[in-house]
């Protein structure tokens, strides 16, 4: 027999047991979410620290690189680079230095006569002018440029001139568009100094500009203000490095009237290449159309013409 004490000791044990359960069970919970909120802390520092786009960014380079490879002149270009890269390197490059002049310096620059003497001594090349073509070609490209002229040539004379970054060089394919050359050139305007005043020439193709885009001028404007701004930050011998830099970049690609537009596409190339458009540019859009196509397209062409009948003038005439 049971007594009422036990049987109140019986009811304790029976409810406390499945309070006990449910404690241990609310702290398996509590440790699944504590779980969860460090795998969301991790996935967040992850994106904070930028492992996510530096896949990203690795896809749009690895496609950009493709895309660069296609275009028609790069064969050109590399052959290029790969003398500019011998001519900027550190033993038996070109002397690069900075010139202390009156109240002011000009950093990094080389003269023309110091760049045809390093032609002729390490390319082999024994006639000035053949040395003088070579580095024209380089400069009407974009690989350097003279620091005080919008036309890209080179002198064999105590000349200053200046190399151009990789990032503006031709092989990276550059289709600038009209706003851009408008952001800059509003951007000059903004700065009060003697080496970024406009040109006769650049002056004009702001107005015409002004007039294409005077619906959004206002958003160039502000872009070009905020570029200005960017710039005043950073150290004096910088911008001048940069701005000259970027001149030269828009010197290429919108150059001045009588110089020859390099950019341009041969159209001889580009029909060989199936290219749709023919614009200004370096890159060329090539027509990404299969080859099996384009061959039956030729053939049906060709026998189009073979069945067209053709009469001479002169046997129309005596008929």
């Amino acid at each position: 027999m049971t007594t009422e004490v036990d049987k109140d000791k019986a009811v304790t044990v029976v409810i406390s047991a499945p309070k006990k359960m449910n404690v241990n069970g609310s702290n398996e919970k509590d440790k699944d979410r504590d779980r969860e909120k460090e795998k969301d802390r991790e996935a967040i520092v992850s994106i904070a620290k930028g492992t996510v786009g530096e896949g990203e960014d690795a896809v749009t380079v690895a496609t950009q690189a493709a895309l660069n490879q296609d275009a028609p002149n790069i064969l050109v270009y590399k052959k290029m680079e790969a003398i500019v890269e011998r001519m900027q390197g550190e033993e038996g490059g070109v002397s690069v230095r900075t010139i202390k002049a009156f109240m002011s310096k000009v950093p990094s620059v080389f003269t023309g006569a110091d760049l045809i003497a390093w032609i002729m001594k390490n390319l082999s090349i024994d006639d000035v002018n053949e040395a003088l073509h070579l580095a024209h070609l380089l400069a009407s490209h974009g690989y350097l440029f003279p620091i005080d002229d919008h036309q890209l040539t080179v002198k064999n004379d105590g000349t200053f001139y200046r190399f151009q970054t990789p990032y503006f060089w031709p092989s990276n394919c550059w289709e600038p568009e009209n706003t851009d050359y408008a952001v800059y050139l509003c951007k000059r305007t903004m700065q009060n100094k003697t080496r970024l005043e406009l040109a006769d020439y650049e002056a004009e193709n702001l107005a015409k500009l002004q007039k294409m885009f005077s619906r959004k001028w206002e958003f160039i404007f502000m872009q070009a203000e905020a570029q200005s701004k960017v710039d005043k930050k950073r150290d004096k011998l910088e911008r001048k490095v940069l701005d000259s830099q970027e001149r030269a970049f828009w010197d290429v690609h919108r150059p001045m009237p009588g110089c020859v537009n390099t950019t341009e596409v041969d159209i001889k190339k580009a029909y060989r290449r199936g290219a749709s458009s023919l614009g200004s540019g370096s890159s060329g859009t090539a027509g990404n159309s299969n080859p099996v196509e384009q061959l039956t397209r030729q053939i049906k062409l060709l026998k189009l013409k073979l069945e067209r009948r053709t009469i001479k003038i002169s046997k129309v005439a005596e008929s």
